[in-house]
């Protein structure tokens, strides 16, 4: 099949990005033809191309034809449904935070839409306009993140990654890590991110993320702690692996808050057998090859359908976008805002010290002007004077 896969952006790595690249992968493997349409293009991109991936850089360079299209947006389910009406659409839901990870509400643009997660299946069945779903579990190249050395049996190193996590949660996570001893790695946020997450994740005893993150360290064989700007569910175990797995390992299973005690009592049990657990774990239930065999043979089965009937997709398309640039700039605005506001905090705070510090030398002088050596020695200063006088 020559399949289109559409995202709104390949710029910098995160959970989506990956996952596209990973489908992307397989799907070439497979033998399809396959075409990535990104709208907003950066490192991402570049690293999909040098991996053998087509990333078209401009509409001019999609084929002519598809036999299939996937999306993740619905900026390019929009624009990919106007432009191969007779393909048949799978729109992939990640997440039901933004518009823009939502289906198109428009009748006959999707044929059905793939969820990741059990939230994000309710999430897109309580919508007004009734979509088959396919419950799928998200991919992992078991081949390329696979175990590379033991754990050891006491932890030594941690590794932080995530593009989200920051302010006082980032600052517990640190503080706590750092109190049983461990070295700390961090990628992703306000560090760099890693295009080879599998070798900063190879280079700690345990992994500390949300969603995709913690799915790769457990293909690597590593114990992993899923935590994040939402929430906390701790250590992923055998136990606990089917409730976390449906919340997508976003922190949210967990009805619990998260406090320094709770950390501290949490990361006291790692093990390190619970890399080999997760390890079996990602490839029974996780392996890319079983997710791609799935969406080809959701295509095949929508395949044939009537074209979609000429619609106002453009400017659907066009109306999603602009909304999808006021979401992130106002999210960009309220980070911008929180650290303006602790940094402005910091200031109070090391402005009522040193008020504090000038308080406590006046008081301190004062102290010392009363006592008997200080009016003694102010006598004795004053005598040379009065001899000068004379």
């Amino acid at each position: 099949m020559e399949l289109v896969l559409g995202t709104h952006h390949l710029l910098a790595f995160g959970g989506a990005d990956t996952y596209l690249m990973t489908i992307a992968e397989q799907l070439t493997r497979l033998g399809h033809g396959v075409t990535i349409h990104a709208l907003e293009q950066g490192e991402t991109a570049d690293v999909a191309r040098s991996r053998g991936l087509v990333v078209a850089r401009s509409r001019r360079e999609l084929p002519e034809a598809a036999d299939g299209l996937i999306a993740q947006d619905a900026v390019t389910a929009y624009e990919l449904a106007d432009r191969y009406p007779a393909a048949p659409l799978l729109f992939v839901a990640h997440s039901e935070m933004f518009s823009l990870d939502t289906p198109p509400q428009l009748p006959g643009v999707t044929s059905a839409v793939v969820a990741m997660s059990d939230r994000v299946a309710r999430h897109v069945a309580s919508m007004s306009l009734t979509l088959p779903v396919i419950r799928l579990r998200q991919p992992i190249d078991t081949a390329r993140f696979a175990p590379v050395s033991a754990p050891r049996p006491v932890a030594e190193r941690a590794a932080v990654i995530g593009n989200y996590l920051d302010g006082p949660r980032l600052d517990l996570l640190l503080a706590g890590l750092r109190g049983a001893g461990l070295e700390v790695s961090r990628h992703g946020g306000s560090e760099p991110p890693t295009s080879e997450p599998e070798h900063a994740i190879a280079r700690a005893d345990l992994v500390v993320g949300k969603g995709r993150v913690v799915l790769e360290a457990m293909a690597c064989g590593r114990a992993a702690f899923v935590y994040d700007f939402a929430g906390s569910d701790g250590w992923v175990t055998a136990e606990r692996y089917p409730e976390m797995e449906a919340d997508a390992f976003a922190g949210l299973a967990v009805d619990e808050p998260v406090d320094a005690a709770r950390l501290e009592r949490e990361l006291a049990g790692y093990d390190p057998a619970m890399g080999l657990v997760n390890r079996d774990l990602a490839v029974a239930h996780h392996g890319a090859r079983e997710h791609v065999q799935e969406l080809v043979g959701a295509l095949e089965a929508h395949a044939g359908a009537e074209p979609r009937p000429r619609g106002p997709a453009d400017e659907l398309a066009h109306l999603v976008r602009r909304e999808w640039l006021a979401d992130s700039s106002a999210y960009a605005l309220r980070r911008e805002n929180q650290e303006l506001r602790g940094a402005l905090d910091y200031e109070r705070d090391r402005a009522d010290d040193l008020e504090r510090q000038a308080k406590d030398a006046y008081r301190q002088l004062e102290e010392f002007r009363s006592t008997r050596r200080y009016r003694v020695a102010g006598a004795l200063g004053r005598l040379p004077d009065r001899l000068r006088r004379r």
